[in-house]
């Protein structure tokens, strides 16, 4: 929590290494935030970079003596996909899980064993269906719970 802390301090010099350090740190949790949120990837996509825009904008906002870092990100990320939800106030169509790139999910990546991977992505394809049944309150819920 103190490296983050750094981190923002750096960002508020300017400098842009610190910057891209915070990106690095925090774009994979936002980012699984927004696909669990939304259930597609280009959408998912498309809001992390919003967020981190926000987050660039509003960074003089931040205050460490209210909360920590990834404590404020997670506030500024679900008032977003509030605000996008109300914006488009459309059910979104999940993408194919079978689409998605290994090297963005997490618990996605190469296995010696077909099996493994198999049984992975019908795991995440279960839970993704069973997240969009949900009402988007009921999964805002469930997702900001679990991530």
């Amino acid at each position: 929590m103190l490296q983050d802390q750094d981190l923002v301090r750096r960002c508020l010099k300017g400098e842009d290494a610190a910057w891209e350090s915070l990106l690095k740190i925090h774009t994979r949790k936002i980012y699984n935030l927004c696909y669990r949120f939304t259930g597609n990837t280009t959408d998912a996509e498309d809001l992390t970079q919003e967020i981190f825009i926000k987050v660039f904008e509003s960074l003089r906002s931040f205050d460490p003596a209210q909360s920590q870092f990834p404590t404020w990100l997670s506030r500024v990320a679900r008032n977003h996909l509030v605000d996008h939800y109300r914006r488009t106030r459309r059910d979104r169509a999940t993408a194919s899980l079978d689409d998605e790139e290994a090297g963005i999910n997490p618990r996605a990546g190469p296995s010696s064993e077909p099996a493994v991977e198999v049984e992975g992505r019908e795991k995440r394809e279960v839970l993704q269906a069973a997240l969009n049944r949900l009402s988007p309150d009921m999964r805002e819920v469930v997702v900001l719970r679990d991530l």
